[in-house]
């Protein structure tokens, strides 16, 4: 039987979307696509020429160019009259305020956790807010509650989740690839809200997890040589990023073109030269910041077992699985809170996350780690300090939402997390809460785990779970797009499961 599909289509996510579509529509699914992105849009509009392109049939291509064009077609002195009454009606279509909540989620709105800045917003807010009102009727037109499905390979953008606010609250999917292990990710749905309704319940056979924990939970070396952030790296980054970046003549036509289109600049970069610039400024800040983490790392590493501390690793920030949550704030206002409550022969031992050493990952600037040093039961140690050795000696792993609360309990300690996630139904899994977090520390003991519980967790990944980091799945790199035998086999796993499991 035939069902309605809509792909949200997202800059570099498209050649995923599109290639899941055709074969959803070669099933004889009626396929629709909304490009939600601002970045197409200015960069010759290439997700929609993307689409269009494509040799099967799309039913309808929705976007927001006119949406865009019409904002920025507003002149500084024009008084912008947004219509707030649809805007609260629209609001009430849930029972929660959700408008303002979504522009956090997004990277090009959102100034306060997402540390890029690069981007370009007015200075007068009434210009976001009215184009947030297009947006929202444009989200409206498209009638959400036709669809069956909803597929988006990620998660952030305010136009998606708007979307994905009002689907739920119809009980439509929404699907989403996430990944919880190295090279295991697998198709979430309902963004992050409950467990994907095709994992098992029970598995009989434990020996693909024994193995999995078994491997997980080995003796590595303390510090990871492959996380190292020398002086060397950082000449050889430098080099790097401007043989790649740095063509004169390409920088002067691609400013003057998107200088062009973007006119008064609102919701797009601020000019590509700024944008090269953070390339360089980001890999100095890395490397001052690696530094910093790493003072007198070998007497950290040699204390560390003798002190009471909880492990609290940081996110790689704007990080979709992590900014949707609603509870999600910057991480050093939960590292203070959790400072505050512990007693005083506890530290906080605070890792940044390796990721964000690579190129073009982090922007937070210096200042905010050394913020965080400053905090005084706070210890904090390099990108190349293994996690297991911190987990392994540590009272518990406290995190927004991430998998390193799931691996304290491969090393039988209690995992928080701050916010509702897919796996928080896991015993020896705690919401976060002030008045009963010691007193679960205090009491915990290994008999307090429900092994059955976690087995079942890890044997479902492992099962349904795709071959691949998400990253390679949803924005294939050249090696793996020229594996296209890997990747046609989990586009069909992928389309398999949404079939099998959403479509009947």
């Amino acid at each position: 039987m035939s069902k309605k599909i809509l792909f949200l289509a997202h800059e570099s996510e498209v050649d995923h979307s599109i290639a899941i579509a055709a074969k959803l529509e070669k099933m004889g699914h009626h396929i629709d696509f909304f490009v939600c992105d601002f970045f197409s849009y200015f960069s010759k509009n290439y997700v929609y020429e993307q689409i269009k392109s494509q040799n099967f049939k799309i039913n309808n291509i929705f976007n927001i160019n006119n949406e865009l064009k019409e904002i920025l077609d507003i002149r500084k002195n024009q008084d912008i009259k947004v219509n707030w009454e649809y805007l609260r009606n629209f609001e009430k279509k849930l029972e929660n305020p959700f408008i303002v909540k979504n522009i956090y989620n997004d990277f090009t709105f959102n100034e306060i956790y997402s540390p890029r800045d690069y981007y370009s917003l007015p200075e007068n807010k009434n210009i976001s807010f009215k184009l947030i009102e297009l947006l929202c009727k444009k989200i409206e037109s498209i009638n959400i509650e036709s669809y069956d499905l909803i597929y988006s390979a990620s998660t952030t953008n305010f136009c998606r989740n708007i979307i994905a606010d009002l689907a739920e609250n119809k009980k439509i999917p929404i699907l989403s690839i996430i990944e919880r292990f190295y090279q295991t990710a697998y198709i979430q749905d309902t963004y992050f809200k409950k467990m994907p309704k095709y994992f098992k319940s029970f598995f009989d056979n434990f020996e693909k997890s024994n193995i999995f924990l078994h491997n997980f939970t080995r003796e590595k070396p303390v510090i990871n040589p492959k996380h190292q952030f020398i002086f060397k790296n950082l000449i050889q980054n430098l080099l790097v990023i401007i043989k790649d970046n740095f063509r004169v003549d390409y920088l002067i036509k691609e400013h003057f073109r998107l200088k062009n289109i973007s006119k008064n600049g609102y919701f797009f970069i601020k000019s590509i030269f700024f944008v090269k610039y953070t390339t360089i400024r980001e890999n100095v800040r890395n490397y001052r910041i690696y530094k910093l983490c790493n003072k007198d790392i070998k007497n950290k590493i040699k204390d560390l077992p003798n002190y009471k501390y909880i492990y609290f690793p940081l996110h790689l920030t704007p990080e979709s699985g992590v900014m949707n949550h609603k509870k999600f704030m910057d991480e050093l206002f939960y590292i203070q809170i959790l400072s505050k409550i512990l007693p005083v022969d506890y530290k906080i031992v605070v890792k940044p996350n390796p990721y964000s050493f690579k190129n073009y990952m982090n922007q937070y600037p210096y200042e905010r780690y050394l913020k965080i040093s400053k905090i005084p039961n706070v210890v904090m140690v390099g990108p190349d300090v293994e996690a297991n050795f911190l987990i392994k000696n540590s009272k518990a792993v406290i995190t927004i939402s991430g998998s390193s609360s799931i691996e304290a309990l491969f090393f039988k300690k209690p995992g928080f997390i701050f916010s509702n996630t897919e796996f928080d139904s896991l015993k020896g899994i705690f919401i976060f809460d002030e008045k009963t977090f010691m007193k679960i520390i205090d009491e915990w003991t290994p008999k307090l785990l429900n092994q059955e519980s976690l087995h079942n967790y890890i044997n479902n990944i492992l099962f349904y779970g795709l071959d691949e980091i998400s990253e390679n799945i949803i924005y294939p790199s050249a090696a793996i797009k020229k594996d296209s035998k890997k990747v046609d086999l989990i586009n069909d796993k992928i389309v398999k499961l949404i079939n099998d499991n959403y479509l009947r």
